[in-house]
């Protein structure tokens, strides 16, 4: 089992390194292709954009073919697509790469909380944890590592180390048992999970924009703030490992958020945009969980993969749009925090998980 954690982990990491290394290294980047500003909001949300797709395609995929050969192809995907942006002579190749890196992305969550909320569900949030030590990573190493190729570069090796290790991890005994493998069509929709979750992905999506907007462009902070804000949200995220109601906890944590995003757009205050990423960790970790727990091992990759899209989705139009909009981020920020809150006070009448067991 701790080889599966340290294999599934390697892959959170890659996830969060290459998602936001674009970030740390803009500055270099846009010196050498010179893109306009509408060309460099594209650059930035391309791998959201790519993450899209995979998360919807790779969800399928770790529900017909399993859990390990879905994960293996985002871990392919890491690889090219790093490969590609490293040595990109052109803004279009650039682009390329970042778009496989994004579908490697669009697999690697859903495909790695599935398998672990089938064999240690507690482990769900280690994911999270992981992402965030990768997104700090990228924070900090392109302050050290020059050219910027180099730090792109990096993203290869993680995903390099996880293949040559992938044999360690074991497929789910409950996908392996599950209907799916002798009949298909036994795939049913449940329409009170069904509404559970999609409302969880729709505070996936409100609360990704925000996050990947401020993460990507908003860095402003010093180091010392980055790893306070990554650290707090690993912690918040490796709480899954608890037996807290699932709902009470997204409650808890979305309605928190809102107040907290409401309180730094009135006054300023940044401590309150700090004290946003524990309880965002909560968030993601809880809202996999919830999701694992509400579905069946024929389709739990699939709305896995469907509540990763939503949060894609939302790091998409944050991070195209942040650059559009900062003038008037105030507003935004006002009308984030709202529907934040509004989600939060529906959860309490959603349908109800069971802890216990998966299946």
């Amino acid at each position: 089992m701790k080889k599966t954690l340290l294999v599934l982990a390697m892959g959170g990491y890659t996830d969060g390194f290459d998602l936001l290394i674009i970030a740390g290294v803009l500055g270099e980047v846009l010196k050498a292709f010179k893109p306009t500003q509408l060309e460099t909001g594209l650059l930035v949300s391309t791998s959201f954009l790519g993450s899209i797709v995979g998360a919807i395609i790779l969800g399928l995929v770790c529900d017909i073919m399993g859990r390990r050969k879905s994960y293996l192809i985002s871990l392919i995907l890491f690889i090219v697509g790093s490969l590609i942006s490293a040595t990109a002579q052109n803004y279009g190749a650039l682009i390329l790469g970042r778009l496989l890196v994004g579908l490697g992305i669009g697999g690697e969550i859903p495909s790695s909380t599935t398998l672990l909320t089938e064999i240690s569900k507690k482990w769900v949030g280690l994911i999270f944890a992981s992402w965030a030590i990768g997104a700090l990573s990228a924070t900090i190493i392109p302050f050290f590592v020059y050219p910027w190729r180099i730090a792109l570069l990096l993203g290869v090796v993680p995903p390099l180390i996880a293949v040559a290790l992938h044999r360690w991890i074991r497929e789910s005994e409950v996908w392996l048992n599950s209907s799916r493998i002798n009949n298909a069509s036994k795939f049913t929709v449940n329409n009170a999970s069904s509404i559970a979750t999609l409302v969880t992905g729709l505070g996936q999506l409100v609360l990704t924009m925000v996050l990947a907007s401020f993460a990507v462009y908003v860095p402003g902070y010093s180091m010392g703030t980055q790893l306070i804000n990554w650290t707090l949200f690993a912690i918040g995220s490796v709480l899954t490992i608890s037996a807290l109601r699932r709902k009470h906890m997204l409650f808890f944590s979305y309605f928190l958020i809102g107040v907290l995003l409401v309180t730094y757009s009135v006054t300023g205050w940044f401590s309150a945009i700090v004290s946003v990423w524990f309880f965002s960790g909560l968030a993601f970790g809880f809202s996999f969980l919830y999701v694992g727990e509400l579905r069946s091992a024929t389709d739990r990759g699939t709305f896995n993969g469907f509540l990763f899209f939503m949060g894609r989705l939302g790091g998409a139009i944050g991070t195209f749009s942040y650059p559009l909009l900062r003038y008037e981020l105030k507003e935004v920020l006002l009308a984030t925090s709202l529907s934040l809150m509004v989600l939060s006070l529906i959860l309490p009448f959603l349908e109800e998980t069971r802890i216990e067991k998966v299946e």
